[in-house]
């Protein structure tokens, strides 16, 4: 899905399962204290757009404080294009020669865009690391029913999961939300 909004130069191995389950782990049910399987796993379906709207850009910053979740043109830009989605985390890998400019028909996703190019010209991490990609997230979210069960620190763990399985020796990705950042923290990223 990825793809086609933004063409990729990294391409996912076929010799990779898909969709795979990358996680499973046990946190808290949504109506008890006990303890009930979850799992990470490659999302097909467009239901992620609904749950992205709904618990992504309502909660963050940015797109919050320009208005982004009341505009449905930002919502088809940042998204066009029990098994409840609890979560999702909208990870890719980018290529140093990938080209990620996108036409855009909200002002909202436009700022939100130029903000992201402006933290990347400021730090080349492919020169700083010395790495051709890396695997990288557009969004991070939780449902809010679901918050509170350590769900966030689980997908930052899935990560390295990802990175092992496809030869990626970084992952590195901007948290402006507090939330995202203590997920990162707890899975033993380095919060710089």
């Amino acid at each position: 899905m990825t793809e086609k909004i933004y063409p990729m130069k990294w391409k996912r191995p076929n010799s990779v399962e898909y969709p795979r389950v990358w996680h499973r782990f046990k946190a808290r049910d949504l109506d008890s204290d006990q303890l009930v399987e979850y799992r990470i796993e490659d999302l097909l379906e467009l239901r992620a757009f609904k749950h992205m709207r709904e618990n992504y850009l309502a909660d963050e910053p940015i797109s919050r404080a320009l208005g982004g979740y009341d505009d449905i043109d930002h919502f088809k830009d940042y998204l066009e294009g029990s098994d409840e989605i609890v979560g999702l985390n909208w990870i890719y890998v980018k290529h140093k020669d990938d080209n990620l400019t996108v036409p855009t028909k909200s002002a909202v996703t436009k700022i939100f865009l130029e903000m992201s190019m402006f933290l990347s010209e400021k730090f080349n991490c492919f020169k700083h690391y010395g790495v051709d990609e890396y695997l990288t997230c557009k969004g991070l979210s939780v449902d809010k029913k679901y918050r509170g069960r350590s769900i966030g620190d689980h997908f930052m763990d899935t990560r390295k999961l990802v990175c092992k399985e496809f030869g990626l020796k970084l992952a590195l990705s901007t948290y402006i939300s507090d939330f995202s950042s203590r997920n990162a923290a707890n899975a033993g990223y380095n919060n710089k």
